[in-house]
């Protein structure tokens, strides 16, 4: 499953995120953080966007009380990979069939604070269909 969104600022950086869950039989699933961003005076000039230099991530569905696990980088690095229990990965996916909210935390070695993308993503139905078959194979029978 992979989620992309973002904040367009017309003032300051713009910044967009690309994370990525992917489920293993192993019974574990990776995570994969990417953010990038472009400065306004570059809209014109630059059409590339640079990635960030991440220090953590996490996602989990938007108020959940479930444990939420999230990936630290102990060096500077353009991405956060880290790995993630079956119930977890369950309980997001389950939250996404639900068309619940998804919040993404991203911290940015540069900032004090991470910057946290909330909203509810939307899917065809084939889409909808493929998240179901995922869920099904990961909900105990």
């Amino acid at each position: 499953m992979r989620l992309t969104g973002g904040r367009v600022n017309v003032k300051r950086a713009s910044y967009w995120f690309d994370v990525s869950v992917n489920v293993y039989a192993a019974g574990h699933a990776l995570v994969q953080a990417i953010e990038y961003s472009i400065d306004p005076p570059a809209f014109d000039v630059h059409t590339t966007p640079e990635r960030a230099m991440l220090q953590s991530a996490w996602i989990r569905v938007d108020g959940s009380a479930a444990n939420t696990r999230m990936g630290e980088n102990r060096e500077r690095q353009d991405s956060v990979i880290y790995v993630t229990g079956l119930e977890e990965t369950r309980v997001l996916f389950e939250g996404l069939a639900h068309r619940q909210p998804i919040a993404i935390g991203i911290k940015r070695w540069s900032s004090r604070e991470a910057a946290v993308y909330v909203g509810t993503p939307e899917f065809d139905e084939d889409e909808r269909r493929a998240l179901g078959s995922c869920l099904d194979a990961l909900v105990p029978q």
